[in-house]
């Protein structure tokens, strides 16, 4: 165990250090690297070939890493925090977040399931499963526009489960007059559909933003503002895993590899280092930038 955290260590450090711009063959050096990394393992690791590793190689590739992604998942779940969704880069991963930056659940798209019935959409069998501990729970959820329907809306509204998302105008039951929406900047369409809300917001000259919300049964505009509050309401809760995004992005583990089981294992190394982060400031009281946080992590 104390081996697996030092290569653990060692990783986190290394995307620490490329984002100063270190080459990996710096690190080492006796003359110009870090102590750190030469004190804690050697650059060139080989595995011992007392392990049989037949039965992991004949696994999927995608379950050789299963075991470490649910583990780590099982303990994101336990926050009970509000709910966000957003798909996420490097893999083909539904990730669910919160306004707070943390992520919550995540699950593995491959674009079908085996256990989708025929009546289902795929769209909303991976929200709802992905939702699964946080519905009946009269929750909210903010999520851009990848699996967005109105079908969505009322599976999750018959889970006591409100939406507000991002809707492409490419939807077969996206009404035509919002399909086909150009006003002065700044004009606002609302249709209505049973519990559903659909808001067209003129946002830019050659572009509008339609939003579905049944959290919202009608939508007002302030007298002293210019954007609905369907929109606004998107914008302060989508935020949280936009930033979550953009710092897995900043300061980053991964490397060049061949393999994209390594690229999983990396970025479950990323969120778990920004959930490390986020839950030490709230615990502590602790005002501690990330990169600080990382290198005493590493230690």
């Amino acid at each position: 165990m104390a081996e697996l955290e030092a290569f653990i260590s060692i990783i986190i450090a290394r995307g620490a250090y490329a984002a100063k711009g270190l080459e990996l063959s710096t690190l080492w050096s006796s003359i110009w690297g870090p102590s750190f990394f030469t004190q804690t393992m050697a650059r060139n690791i080989y595995f011992s070939n007392e392990w049989d590793f037949s039965a992991l190689c004949e696994m999927d590739s995608y379950k050789k890493v299963l075991c470490v992604t649910n583990l780590y998942m099982s303990s994101c779940s336990q926050q009970q925090l509000d709910v966000h969704l957003r798909n996420t880069w490097p893999i083909n991963h539904v990730n669910l977040g919160s306004r707070y930056k943390y992520l919550v659940n995540r699950f593995p798209y491959f674009g079908k399931e085996d256990d989708l019935s025929s009546d289902q959409l795929l769209g909303s069998y991976i929200v709802l499963l992905l939702l699964e501990l946080y519905l009946q729970c009269g929750r909210n959820v903010t999520k851009d526009n990848l699996f967005t329907s109105l079908e969505l809306s009322w599976a999750l509204n018959d889970k006591k489960t409100r939406l507000v998302s991002i809707v492409n105008c490419t939807r077969r039951k996206v009404p035509l007059i919002a399909k086909n929406f150009k006003q002065q900047l700044y004009a606002t369409y609302v249709y209505k559909h049973k519990d559903t809300t659909l808001t067209v917001y003129q946002g830019k000259f050659n572009n509008n933003v339609i939003l579905l919300s049944s959290l919202h049964p009608s939508v007002n505009i302030a007298a002293n503002e210019e954007t609905p509050e369907t929109i606004q309401y998107y914008n302060f809760t989508q935020f949280g895993v936009d930033m979550m995004d953009q710092m897995a992005r900043k300061h980053y583990v991964k490397s060049a590899s061949r393999h994209w089981p390594v690229h999983v294992f990396f970025n479950v190394l990323d969120l778990a280092c920004i959930n490390a982060w986020i839950l030490y400031k709230e615990v502590t009281g602790r005002k501690i930038k990330r990169m600080k946080f990382i290198l005493e992590l590493c230690k």
